[in-house]
């Protein structure tokens, strides 16, 4: 093993690795220079000048605005921040609704329900937490109120209903949005259908259970029978006519299932005169008198679990089997506790127990248009699943592939027909099927190309011959990914699929008859843009078609739309961009999900989320993704001394020019010197636009950036690369240069600096107070010390742990015994006896991944080496922590930081410790006297 000297205080010395003469990381950032030009001017400034700084309103820890004085954020604020979210928009685009949340928890008083005109001509506000639904045909909103009551509105209009103690209601989800129907607590048994347009209720007794067709031409009753309370019978009710028609009766109906166009229903049920207690399918359509059996061939030893779908043009029904119950011999009560754990078992023996008592399920295909169609069954093992796009006669296979001898499992990915259940096409990569099932596309790592798959003839061709771009994802692993960003879409009318370059859209001929079109020009590449398909928008277009896409800057961050036309390979029209998040989609560090775009059904008329730094998320209208409407206008972020973002670069020890985001308060004075937290997990840059919400914690063990620059800090995320088989060096490169670059900056108090990762950062954490003195403070939350023991260890689901390790976010590569050097070197454990700098740890007990012994070696070794170390053992949660543990955690972090980085006075617990006879009754959380010493 390789010999490390301890590192050199205050100096952030360099890995021996890399020990070579270094200069300080180059300062390529230009806030430096703009704030030693400030000072400069401050020594002349003019007299006057200064007169008029000095009369300006003071304030203690807090920001001015319009001459008031902005309070620093605290815990008091949580409780009171409210924020917009659940936004949604009517067919024909004139209205809209969503929800302004009050608090950091779930709270079921801090809800508001805002209903409004895109046009802002009309608003109704409500104190309601569940959320209105719009009818069809855009003319009203309908909703539970908290007091049980049906909310009927109308859109536009000052007119409201309201029907008392309501148990549950349901709309269509299209038609000519008249109907609604719901139950009343005081006759929960009767359905009310109500006619909007004729306000007519018309009573429907002894109902179960009703559906409404998506089409909203017809409604599905399950009735009880009064004379025979064993047998239920189902009504089939043509809305239009208001004619009913009883299609069946039958014993144990359940599972009802309509298909997308209202004309027919399937549905479980006994046959009354079959011996058998199995249910079989049943099927009625629309103008028939009764309902008819579908379900044939099925396996002796396989019964019919449920009904899944319809496919989109309903001529297919999916469901799911299962194996018949067998009698099981009784677990004798004096038998051996033992579990006998072999080498050659696919699965180890905890994931075995764990899965023992789960019934497998199959999923399988009927052609209910055939009347001597047979049940085929597509899936043949339990780890199979199925996937459908919708219509034609081939769907895709994929399932887990594992054995003993490999670190981790890898997918297989299957064409099956569902005529036969015959298999073709099979490759261990993603294959993506058209909305017709004719052909199916994948990318092949090895080639670094696209091939299709016409699934009726069996012809494979490589579509992307001849291109010179690069499909590779920029992701976590950029450097070694061999990962396309993949299919965007499919325009239905020319067999062609829309794929993804690694910025750019491309639109590729399917049987390679026409020339690859690349839709936005190479525009991506050229300016550093990455270009997306907005998530709610269709994945299927057509010819001529006019594309919206969302663009990320690359070099800025900013983020905003453009328009392409399919066919057409022209630089892509600018329509906005800014520093501002519109749409999060594709990256590996965003909350996936967060502000998606919503078109209106029936209109181009798009309600979209937009947020800042320094603007919290509001919802905003567009026709044209040019001109936004501001529709919401929460700003809880202006009453309070808030942040700004700065997005700064330097060169790491690698030679690699980085890139990370500087948190400053708005308050922020470029005379002062302010301690910095540097924040680290993985990349961070992306987040230079994102809106972070106070609260105790950032995702459940994390450091609050908005309430710690508030009260007086600054908070540094530096972008982080790795190498496979030894990860944590790209860390001392980017994090230690990035603290040194810090340090540059007039500003910054050298001597002041802090370090804090959760998880894979908490790792990195561990692993850095072992290789440099920097910092003067760590805190280490749900990270790892020690990679040997942990490749062996297994995660809470009884998996083992290699394939983390080896492939996974740890990045080892190969197994422990091919590189045993680079596992101890990535080790923090073995440098334990190095770190100098104060460290807070937090673990969960029950962590899944990150599994508590691992990190107790640690602590014990440091305990044992006199190091200054306290660990935060919270008995729940599982990586993370929430709400009065997340309250604790961030009282004893802050506490923690302050004294550290600001000189305050130590709590009780860091200078006294707390003995585990006053757990729950004395917390320690009082400050001790200035001269006491942790």
């Amino acid at each position: 093993m390789e010999h490390q000297p301890a590192a050199v205080p205050n100096t952030g010395r360099r890995d021996p690795e890399r020990s070579k003469s270094h200069a300080k990381p180059q300062l390529l950032s230009t806030s430096n220079k703009i704030s030693q030009n400030k000072e400069r001017k401050m020594r002349h400034i003019n007299p006057l000048v200064l007169l008029v700084i000095l009369l300006r309103p003071a304030v203690v820890n807090g920001q001015v605005r319009n001459g008031k004085s902005q309070p620093t954020l605290s815990s008091r604020a949580y409780d009171q921040w409210q924020s917009v979210e659940m936004g949604t928009i009517s067919n024909n685009g004139n209205f809209v609704a969503y929800h302004v949340r009050k608090g950091e928890y779930d709270n079921s008083r801090g809800f508001t329900t805002i209903l409004q005109s895109s046009a802002k001509a009309w608003q109704v506000t409500l104190s309601n937490k569940d959320y209105p639904t719009f009818t069809a045909d855009s003319r009203y909103a309908v909703l539970k109120t908290d007091g049980d009551s049906l909310a009927i509105l109308r859109l536009g209009r000052p007119d409201k209903q309201y029907i008392p103690e309501i148990i549950s209601f349901s709309i269509p989800e299209q038609g000519n949005g008249n109907w609604i129907a719901f139950f009343r607590k005081a006759a929960p048994e009767k359905l009310v259908l109500l006619n909007l347009a004729t306000h007519k209720e018309t009573t429907i007794p002894d109902v179960l259970e009703y559906q409404f067709a998506d089409s909203g031409n017809a409604l599905v009753l399950k009735t009880e029978i009064s004379d025979n309370r064993s047998q239920q019978a189902i009504q089939w009710m043509e809305l239009e006519k208001m004619t009913t028609k009883e299609v069946i009766r039958a014993s144990g109906i359940a599972n009802l299932v309509m298909d997308q166009q209202g004309k027919r229903l399937v549905f479980m049920a006994t046959d009354t005169i079959n011996t058998g207690n199995d249910p079989l399918i049943w099927l009625y359509s629309a103008g028939e008198k009764h309902a008819r059996k579908v379900a044939k061939g099925l396996d002796t030893d396989l019964s019919i679990a449920a009904i899944s779908r319809f496919s989109n043009d309903g001529n297919k029904l999916f469901l799911s089997l299962k194996p018949k119950e067998k009698q099981m011999n009784p677990v004798l009560s004096d038998a051996v506790k033992l579990n006998i754990w072999s080498y050659k078992d696919q699965k180890l023996q905890p994931q075995q127990l764990k899965d023992s008592g789960q019934i497998p399920t199959y999923m399988a295909v009927v052609d209910i248009l055939n009347p001597f169609a047979k049940i085929v069954r597509l899936e043949q093992d339990a780890g199979e699943s199925f996937d459908y796009p919708g219509d034609g006669e081939y769907g895709r296979l994929y399932r887990n592939q594992s054995t003993h001898m490999a670190a981790a499992s890898h997918w297989i990915y299957t064409i099956v027909s569902l005529k036969d259940a015959k298999r073709s096409l099979s490759m261990p990569y993603t294959l993506n099927l058209s909305p017709n099932g004719n052909f199916a596309v994948y990318f092949d790592p090895i080639q670094r190309q696209y091939f299709s798959y016409e699934t009726t003839t069996g012809i494979t061709k490589k579509i992307t011959e001849g291109i010179t771009t690069d499909w590779l994802t920029s992701s976590r692993n950029s450097e070694d990914s061999t990962n396309a960003r993949g299919v965007a879409g499919w325009v239905s009318d020319q067999n062609a699929v829309l794929l993804y370059d690694r910025n750019d859209l491309w639109q590729i001929d399917l049987r390679k008859v026409r020339p690859p079109v690349n839709l936005t020009n190479g525009y991506g590449k050229h300016n550093h843009i990455i270009f997306n398909m907005p998530e709610n928008f269709k994945n299927t277009t057509q010819s001529n078609s006019e594309l919206i896409l969302t663009a990320l800057n690359e070099s800025t961050i900013d983020q905003g739309y453009f328009k392409a036309r399919i066919g057409k390979s022209t630089n892509p029209e600018l329509l906005t961009i800014g520093p501002y998040i519109y749409e999060i989609k594709n990256s590996q560090y965003l909350p996936y999900g967060q502000n998606i775009t919503q078109k209106a059904r029936n209109a181009n008329a798009y309600l979209i989320s937009r947020m800042s730094a320094g603007e919290s998320p509001n919802f905003f209208f567009t026709e044209d993704f040019r001109k936004f409407r501001r529709l919401s206008d929460v700003h809880p972020e202006k009453n309070y001394n808030w942040y700004t973002t700065e997005l700064h670069t330097w060169k790491s020890y690698d030679g690699r020019t980085l890139k990370g985001v500087l948190y400053k308060p708005e308050n922020f004075d470029p005379t002062k010197k302010y301690p910095v937290i540097v924040y680290i997990y993985e990349r961070r840059s992306e987040f230079k636009n994102f809106y972070v919400k106070p609260g105790s914690l950032c995702d459940g063990c994390n450091i609050n950036i908005p309430t710690f620059v508030s009260n007086g800090y600054l908070v540094f995320s530096p972008d982080i690369y790795y190498t496979i088989g030894n990860p944590l060096q790209g860390a001392y490169d980017a994090v230690v240069s990035g603290a040194e670059y810090l340090k540059g900056l007039s500003f910054v108090n050298a001597y002041k600096l802090g370090l804090q990762g959760c998880s894979f950062g908490g790792f990195e954490t561990n692993y850095l107070i072992g290789k440099t003195n920097v910092f003067a403070a760590g805190m280490s939350a749900s990270g790892i010390a020690d990679v040997i023991s942990g490749y062996g260890s297994l995660a809470q689901d009884g998996t083992s742990q290699n394939a983390f390790f080896e492939i996974g976010q740890i990045r080892m590569g190969k197994p422990l015994w091919d590189i045993p050097a680079q596992y101890i070197k990535n080790s923090a454990i073995f440098n334990a006896d190095k770190v100098t700098t104060p460290l807070l740890i937090m673990h969960t007990t029950k962590d899944g991944i990150c599994l508590f012994p691992n990190v107790i070696e640690f602590f014990t070794g440091l305990r044992r080496l006199g190091k200054k170390v306290w660990m935060l053992e919270y008995e729940d949660g599982n990586h993370g922590i929430s709400g009065k543990s997340a309250d604790d955690f961030a009282t004893r972090v802050r506490q923690f930081f302050d004294h550290y980085l600001m000189d305050k006075p130590a709590p009780k617990w860091m200078t006294q410790g707390r003995p585990a006879a006053l757990k729950g009754f004395d917390e320690r959380l009082e400050l001790d006297s200035p001269e006491a010493v942790p």
